[in-house]
């Protein structure tokens, strides 16, 4: 991704999150354990595989995003019902998945903007013997519990202010950000006939996230999120992005700095 659009996506990250840091009032009991003790999750994940003696420092349980999807004002997405979606999370090396989502169905239009969550238990460990750095791993919790919130209404001609968490049913979401933040993709304007976009990648979209464990000094983990088509649907469409006819201007943003067509990034809008 080209710097300047790398440090523009970052600057809107954290000036987003510099107003909320938000987290659920559970306090973790720290507790003395080694990798092959752990889940054959954070066993497998550790970065290069060191074997090291860790602490947990903290858990908490946040509403997770699974997808998050972005309409241009005026105009519409579709995210295909035929296919999964999962949401992988990196920080520091160690990534972890959401559960696979098949049929997941949202009508958006006009400029709206909305996410699928999953609650699930983010755990920050502190490495206390051997060559491991930190990390933070995500295992969604055994219920498998799901929100769909709306995150801009209709009407609105820029994704550019987005709300980046939220509470529901008692817990706080991660703090997340799919806002439009430069043109980094095209210009589409449509003075005749109306047109899409279509996105073909098993890999749609990387965006900025963090977790925060205030029992932990208010400890932040940061990294990326990838909103990924299911593995073994390689190669079909992910999102299609509809532009009316004889409309106006929108400024196109993908999230993965790509440029030219398909590009691997879903799309966030700017109407001008």
């Amino acid at each position: 991704m080209p710097q300047s659009i790398l440090l523009g996506h970052m600057n809107s990250f954290i000036s987003k999150l510099s107003k909320t840091l938000i987290a659920t009032a559970i306090i973790a009991t720290a507790v003395l354990t080694s990798v092959p003790a752990l889940s054959a999750f954070a066993a497998t994940q550790t970065p290069n595989n060191y074997i090291c003696t860790f602490k947990k420092d903290a858990s908490y349980i946040y509403w997770t995003p699974i997808i998050l999807l972005n309409s241009p004002y005026g105009g519409s997405p579709s995210a295909s019902t035929a296919q999964g979606y999962t949401g992988e999370y990196s920080i520091g090396g160690v990534t972890s998945s959401t559960t696979q989502q098949v049929g997941w169905q949202m009508s958006l239009s006009n400029g709206e903007a909305a996410g699928l969550f999953e609650l699930a238990n983010w755990t920050y460990y502190t490495s206390i013997y051997g060559a491991c750095p930190n990390y933070v791993p995500m295992k969604p919790i055994s219920s498998e519990q799901y929100y769909t919130l709306y995150l801009l209404p209709s009407g609105s001609q820029s994704d550019n202010d987005k709300i980046g968490y939220f509470v529901y049913n008692g817990y706080s979401s991660i703090q997340f950000n799919n806002d439009y933040s430069t043109l980094s993709y095209q210009v589409i304007t449509t003075n005749g006939p109306g047109t899409s976009e279509t996105v073909l990648s098993t890999s749609t979209t990387a965006l900025l996230f963090s977790v925060t464990f205030p029992s932990a000094s208010n400890y932040v983990g940061s990294g990326n999120l990838d909103i990924s088509v299911s593995y073994y649907q390689s190669g079909t469409a992910s999102f299609t992005y509809n532009f009316p006819g004889s409309f106006g201007t929108w400024n196109v943003d993908s999230f993965n700095g790509q440029t030219g067509s398909n590009t691997q990034g879903a799309l966030g809008f700017e109407f001008v």
